[in-house]
């Protein structure tokens, strides 16, 4: 039997069990406007219905609750006694769990939402003064889609199976709607572990805690992920998955709420932006393309970053940042909702020194938010951004230069400067009990200017400078589908979908005078990718723990570039075309071992194009014969809550190219061959739970074993570039029901290579030469009284002052970057 806790104002603790249905995932094939005929009229349908859905008894009697933040377990025992109602829940749903301040008057419905708000909680009354505790409708470790299984509501109307044991048996009672994690505007954390695969999430409650300064630092926290710093302010990430190498993120998919960050997602994936982390509520992490719902770049893993949504009551808030190097953050919103609309806005400034000579930056990010609940079946979201950043890059610096003063500028005059806009529309609805339609349309301008100062190939700098001014313009639509159904007894699902997406890249060269932005264009050029997608995965349930996830995805890539110089080379302007197709396949199979363990693995294909380089080449216009890069990739794993107060994830994982772009003589061809294999595990223990005295002490930690092999000519056997061996993350906390937490954590990173050659000793120059491993400590201090409506917070990044080699780098900066020194920082936050 399952333990079980029940607490009533008489009685503390029962025992029995707990039934947990839970959803996965099902597929059918759906076209555009089929699509965006299901959505309008859906819409319409709700809009004629949706006054009646809301219909229920007379809201209880308020009384006052006083509630401090504390383990959850406590909390629900101390609502018991406050409201006189029983509450039941399975034992392991409250585990390493904290919950919010209550404090004031209110419905005992209004109370336990706002107790459970964020922890991917809800409840159903089974009796008049009986609530029982759910996973928002899913199984320990198998989150429900999104959209069905997080209404309270409906978890009150529907009876669990006859072979789940249940210790309270549900009393069919007059509907009492509340609202849930969802309704409340909290995006849930746990949905995204429906994939069958390695899947980690920052969660929200990290990031408040963290208060950190860029996404950066909340990724370092994630088994797997390598993240290489560039001049200490995150601007422009530089993050790897699994041995897939880091630079300009081009290896990875990034997103933000399923949509595309990258700006030339298949012409060239460089990354030159990074979302504010200010705006995001949690971060999902996806590994080795463990579903076909998302493509390209997926061979390492995906990151998809969720943002905030808007708070249910109308607030002002602030967070206010000061920091070493003159550092100041400073985050504005206001927002809330009026009935059925929400609306938001939001205004963050940051700005620093740097702790390096000539690295100052600025950056203005503006954003609104709106969303429309027209009836509660139906869903619409509207976003829109501006942002600007200006940057000093002071380049990179010579061994002796990093010996002595590694806050040197190497590259005094080199600006970078970046202006964003973007747009996109998101409308779900649930079209009936089987059918839920969503269609997210999104487009994007992002300009970037960099100004870089010449160097001879000797580090000189030279008099003259490069300057390199791209413009892209995105736009794409990507409809879905989902079909839920039953067959023999068992719940079903089918997503299918299809995305057209565009890019376009405007590419000017100019040479100039350094520090000068005015240049004589040298090359310039129009590179455009227009991509179609169809996709369709199901998760077939065959048993109540035993699950296979098949899925197929169908790309074509239609590149083109075409040069518009004004003086011409020797063959003239030309204009060439390269498309690229294939099949992304694979299937995922959980098993729930256990109620509190779970089995998984997966084994897929993955698909990158050929970038805008190899796709035609760049002198002439030829299409070049090259395929997209595929590769096998592979895990298999458990995640467990071995104990109360202990949870585990561990995962082997493989993935192996047999056909990467490489070049041979003045040719590319598809011949590149590596493997990328280890093994990567988590722990969290929630001392409390096992030592009562130790209540509010948090250990956590996560270690990647990484083998990254090239497997092919003269570097057969060697490391493959910034794939370090090992990494590792751990945290310690103690967090007090008075508010105030400490936590310290750790970072070790392994040695790593810059060349395929794995050469170990350092050049005259720096830019080649093993990166010896360091560790970094950080320290942070938070206080939050249970009461209040402020907050300050302090801390120390690189709290003994390590000295490390962030990046050796050739071409437009020459030597060693070096990574950021120890630094302070304090704020403080309200809202009202």
């Amino acid at each position: 039997m399952r333990n079980s806790s029940c607490y009533s104002g008489a009685s503390m603790r029962s025992w029995g069990g707990c039934s947990e249905a839970f959803w996965t995932m099902n597929l059918r094939i759906l076209l555009l406007l089929v699509m965006l005929a299901f959505t309008s009229a859906g819409v319409g349908h709700a809009n004629a219905q949706g006054d009646d859905t809301n219909a229920g008894p007379e809201p209880r009697q308020k009384i006052h609750y006083q509630i401090a933040p504390q383990p959850l377990n406590t909390a629900l025992r101390d609502f018991a006694l406050t409201s006189g109602l029983q509450v039941s829940f399975p034992d392991d749903v409250t585990l390493g769990r904290m919950s919010r301040e209550v404090a004031g008057l209110y419905t005992p419905e209004e109370a336990l939402s706002e107790l459970l708000a964020g922890s991917g909680l809800s409840f159903r009354f089974t009796s008049v003064d009986t609530v029982t505790l759910e996973r928002a409708g899913r199984s320990i470790l198998s989150p429900a889609p999104a959209g069905k299984s997080h209404s309270p509501a409906a978890n009150a109307s529907r009876v669990p199976s006859s072979e789940s044991p249940v210790a309270v048996k549900p009393v069919v009672v007059p509907e009492i709607v509340v609202k849930d994690v969802h309704e409340r505007n909290e995006p849930d954390q746990e949905s995204v572990k429906d994939i069958a695969g390695a899947v980690n999430v920052v969660t929200r409650e990290e990031i408040q805690r963290a208060r950190p300064k860029n996404a950066d630092e909340m990724l370092r926290r994630v088994p797997g992920v390598n993240v290489l710093d560039e001049y200490g302010q995150g601007l422009r990430p530089n993050i790897g998955i699994r041995g897939m190498d880091p630079r300009r993120s081009k290896n990875i998919l990034l997103m933000m709420d399923d949509i595309p960050l990258q700006p030339a997602l298949f012409g060239d994936a460089s990354t030159y932006y990074m979302v504010p982390i200010e705006r995001i509520d949690h971060i999902e992490v996806i590994k080795g393309g463990a579903t076909v719902l998302y493509s390209p770049n997926t061979q390492g893993g995906l990151i998809n970053f969720i943002q905030k949504r808007i708070p249910t009551t109308p607030m002002f808030s602030t967070t206010n940042t000061f920091g070493s190097f003159n550092l100041l953050q400073s985050d504005t919103q206001y927002g809330g909702h009026w009935g059925n609309f929400g609306a938001q806005l939001g205004y963050l400034r940051r700005q620093s020194d740097g702790f390096r000579d000539r690295s100052k930056s600025q950056l203005d990010d503006f954003t609104m938010r709106f969303e429309a609940n027209p009836d509660d079946r139906t869903r619409m979201t509207t976003n829109i951004s501006w942002y600007d950043e200006t940057t000093q890059t002071p380049g990179s610096i010579t061994p002796s230069q990093y010996r002595n003063d590694r806050t040197l500028a190497g590259k005094p005059n080199d600006e970078f400067k970046g202006q964003r806009g973007a747009i996109d529309v998101t409308a779900s609805r649930e079209i009936d009990a089987h059918n839920t339609a969503k269609i997210i349309v999104y487009g994007n301008v992002f300009e970037r200017n960099w100004y870089i100062q010449d160097q001879a190939a000797n580090g000189t700098l030279l008099s003259t400078s490069t300057n390199f001014l791209r413009k892209f313009n995105v736009f794409g639509v990507m409809p879905q589908h989902q079909f839920k159904f039953s067959l023999f007894g068992l719940d079903q699902q089918i997503t299918s979908g299809v995305r057209y997406h565009a890019e376009r890249l405007t590419d000017i060269t100019g040479i100039g005078t350094a520090g000068s932005k005015i240049s004589r264009t040298t090359n310039n050029a129009d590179l455009e990718s227009v991509a179609y997608a169809a996709y369709t995965e199901t998760a077939i349930r065959l048993t109540e723990a035993f699950t296979i996830s098949p899925g197929i995805r169908w790309e074509q890539v239609n590149q083109s570039r075409e040069t518009m110089n004004a003086v011409p080379p020797a063959g003239g302007n030309f204009k060439g075309y390269k498309t690229t197709q294939g099949l992304i396949y694979g299937t995922g199979v959980k098993y729930q071992l256990t109620p509190d363990s779970m089995l998984f693995g997966h084994v897929h294909t993955t698909f990158r194009p050929p970038t805008f380089a190899n796709a035609v080449d760049p002198t002439s216009g030829t299409t070049q014969d090259l395929s997209a890069e595929r590769a096998l990739s592979s895990d298999v794993g458990i995640r467990s809550i071995l104990v109360p107060g202990v949870s585990a994830e561990v995962a082997l994982f493989r993935t192996e190219f047999s056909n990467q772009i490489v070049q041979q003589g003045s040719r590319f061809v598809n011949a590149g061959k590596t493997l990328m294999e280890g093994i990567e595990s988590t722990v969290s223990l929630d001392w409390g739970e096992m030592v009562r005295p130790l209540q509010g002490f948090v250990t956590r930690g996560s270690i990647t074993l990484l083998r990254p092999k090239s497997l092919f000519g003269a570097t057969d056997g060697k490391d493959l570039p910034y794939a370090p061996r090992m990494t590792f993350y751990g945290l310690v906390g103690y967090y007090h029901p008075t508010g105030a937490s400490i936590e310290a954590d750790a970072m070790y990173i392994a040695q790593q290579f810059t060349d395929g050659a794995n050469t170990q000793t350092e050049n005259a120059l720096g830019t080649n030469g093993a990166i010896p491993s360091y560790t970094i400590w950080n320290l942070r201090f938070n206080y939050a009284p249970p009461k209040a409506k402020w907050a300050i917070f302090a801390g120390v990044r690189n709290l003994t002052d390590e000295s490390f080699i962030a990046q050796r780098t050739t071409g437009s900066f020459i030597g060693i970057q070096p990574g950021e020194i120890r630094n302070f920082y304090g704020g403080v936050s309200w809202r009202f």
